[in-house]
């Protein structure tokens, strides 16, 4: 069988924060922004998050953020407790291939978790 490379595009996460203590992180592939289908190869993506209080910044080291699961369809709901309330998540993301090849990261969105 060919071997499956790792993607080489990245996910462009957004956040729908409509919802107390809940996001719904949508995502979509870089190089077809406009539709949510993942790139040829991928498997899914594996999503991250690190929370800072209300105006920090996020952390640029993506070992920084904490891994959250594999996301195969968009959207994917994060559930926060309630002491989280006002803190800000970041999220960072990279594609997988089917063999859990990973791909590059992509951007950093960041919400705040609604009380």
């Amino acid at each position: 069988p060919t071997p499956v490379a790792a993607p080489a595009t990245w996910p462009l996460l957004s956040i729908d924060t409509a919802d107390r203590l809940l996001h719904r992180v949508r995502f979509a592939d870089s190089s077809t922004p406009a539709r949510r289908a993942k790139p040829a190869g991928a498997s899914g993506l594996e999503l991250r998050m690190a929370l800072t209080p209300a105006g920090d910044r996020p952390p640029a080291d993506p070992g920084a953020y904490r891994f959250l699961h594999i996301a195969t369809r968009t959207p994917t709901a994060v559930v926060f407790p309630g002491p989280d309330a006002g803190l800000t998540a970041h999220y960072t993301a990279r594609w997988l291939s089917t063999r859990a090849h990973p791909g590059p990261w992509g951007p950093i969105a960041s919400a705040t978790v609604g009380a």
